[in-house]
């Protein structure tokens, strides 16, 4: 029990020295972060598939944002479902940014020819 450890004659830092480096004075063996000799292989292992999972999701965030880019499908306007509406504002967004369609084809482009999103060019 801590209780039992303290004197009221000895000060709170000879307390925790006690505490801390036990009763022969001499300090107290930790333990390190590798305890077992597979630690280092299974932080490698864990390493290895935090990057596989970065390039998954980086994938996804390129495909999620070619799908923003793309144009409206063929014949749109001839739909009869619910796609109608997603297609016309992809249509409607394109005549919106006429000024700026140099730029949004040459990110379009940097998009599909990138496999890394935070390397290719800034969204628009």
């Amino acid at each position: 029990n801590v209780d039992q450890d303290w004197e009221p004659n000895r000060s709170i830092k000879q307390w925790y020295q006690r505490r801390v480096r036990g009763s022969e004075g001499a300090p107290r063996p930790r333990l390190s972060s590798s305890a077992t000799p597979y630690r280092d292989q299974i932080n490698n292992l864990r390493l290895k598939s935090l990057r596989l999972e970065e390039k998954r999701l980086l994938e996804v965030r390129r495909l999620q944002e070619l799908e923003r880019l793309r144009g409206p499908t063929p014949k749109w306007y001839e739909l009869k479902t619910s796609q109608f509406h997603k297609e016309a504002k992809k249509n409607n967004e394109i005549l919106a940014a006429k000024k700026q369609w140099g730029s949004y084809r040459d990110y379009t482009e940097s998009v599909w020819k990138s496999r890394d999103l935070s390397r290719s060019a800034p969204i628009l």
